[in-house]
């Protein structure tokens, strides 16, 4: 066992305690066990990757998947491509999606002005990135490199080219 300390101002602790009607030592406990029983957590273990994707390439894959559905279409890519080579990739986790209501979708992002990206947050299985690290220097360009590549497969059309990206999207 483990004892921990943390030091919080005192009208927090009153507010969970009036709040909860537990104290705050029994809340803590309480928090920090429960904490891994949501199957999310614990069914595959995470990193989160901060993507800077060009607008044009985030509109059209928000164009066809949904605002929902971009970040379950870039893992698939991602390991439809990695399954080629790797053997034994744990498949694509279906991840309940946390968010807006899907009646709500967006249909355009629009940049910060003098941007031309902007940026999204994407979790992949921890097994997937250190496998791409092994492979690739820089794994977010990787990441938007292929979901580009499926992209523009899937609807027959170019999109520019993120600084960055040259040494996996070629246009010879």
């Amino acid at each position: 066992m483990r004892r921990i300390t943390i030091e919080l101002p005192d009208s927090l602790v009153e507010r969970i305690e009036r709040v909860e009607k537990i104290s705050i030592e029994e809340f803590a406990e309480e928090k920090c066990r429960a904490h891994f029983d949501d199957a999310r957590r614990t069914q595959v273990e995470i990193h989160n990757l901060g993507l800077s994707w060009h607008l044009d390439v985030y509109n059209a894959m928000l164009k066809k998947v949904g605002g929902h559905g971009i970040a379950p279409f870039v893992r698939q890519a991602i390991f439809d491509d990695m399954s080629r080579t790797d053997k034994g990739l744990i498949p694509p986790p279906e991840w309940k999606q946390a968010g807006r209501a899907e009646g709500k979708k967006r249909q355009k992002v629009k940049a910060t002005p003098g941007r031309t990206s902007t940026i999204r947050h994407l979790a992949l299985p921890m097994q997937w990135y250190e496998r791409i690290s092994e492979k690739h220097e820089h794994v977010g360009r990787y990441v938007k490199a292929t979901a580009q590549l499926k992209l523009e497969k899937q609807l027959r059309k170019w999109f520019p080219v993120q600084r960055g990206l040259g040494e996996y999207i070629s246009r010879d």
